[in-house]
């Protein structure tokens, strides 16, 4: 009996651990997601105006140096989703290099400044 309940508190103990090592790998795989958008980006829009686009570590976008007041909808290896302060939502495609702007129904090409 006493085995018994010993071998049922390893197997609880082990379960937790399992489930504890692998929320933390979730939560890493989500921040290195984002880490790989961050930084300035610039685009020229269909009026051949030059801008520059900076993402931060918080999630915030700034065009051309004001913010955009943007709220985090989505964040995968593949795209980036952000809801601007009107409600339009901004997706960036990595594998595309592509910044979609749902208010202008337009798309940006993008390239990373060093």
């Amino acid at each position: 009996m006493k085995k018994r309940i010993i071998y049922i508190l390893l197997a609880g103990i082990a379960t937790l651990a399992g489930k504890k090592v692998l929320d933390h790998k979730k939560k890493e795989a989500q921040v290195d997601h984002l880490n790989k958008y961050c930084g300035t980006w610039s685009f020229t829009d269909t009026s051949q105006t030059h801008h520059e686009l900076t993402i931060h570590s918080d999630y915030s976008f700034w065009l051309d140096d004001r913010s955009l007041g943007t709220l985090l909808v989505e964040v995968t290896s593949e795209k980036l989703i952000v809801r601007d302060q009107y409600g339009f939502y901004l997706t960036f495609s990595y594998n595309d290099m592509l910044l979609y702007d749902e208010a202008n129904d337009s798309a940006y090409l993008l390239s990373k400044k060093s």
